[in-house]
């Protein structure tokens, strides 16, 4: 049986595709920050004692996809210093 398409054919058609996927492949914008950049903010601004910016920070990084256990777990412990500091101003 004798193949209709040219030597090499199937390498530039899987070349073409290869590049139209990347071409569509979300990418971030320079601007734009990703989940473990907030979750290293939110650790800085915890340490600073700036519960509720750090806390912005952990639910930031949940919503780009990073939720393992420690994204959780600092969203947990922030939240209740968060509620406690509240408590003790009168505010909660």
């Amino acid at each position: 049986m004798v193949s209709r398409n040219a030597p090499g054919t199937s390498l530039w058609l899987s070349l073409i595709g290869l590049s139209v996927w990347l071409l569509v492949l979300p990418l971030p914008s320079p601007g734009q920050t990703n989940g473990d950049d907030y979750l290293s903010t939110g650790d800085s601004l915890y340490a600073q004692f700036k519960n509720v910016a750090a806390l912005d920070a952990y639910e930031r990084s949940l919503e780009q996809g990073v939720a393992n256990f420690e994204v959780l777990i600092k969203l947990a412990r922030t939240a209740n210093d968060v509620a406690q500091d509240a408590q003790a101003a009168g505010e909660a």
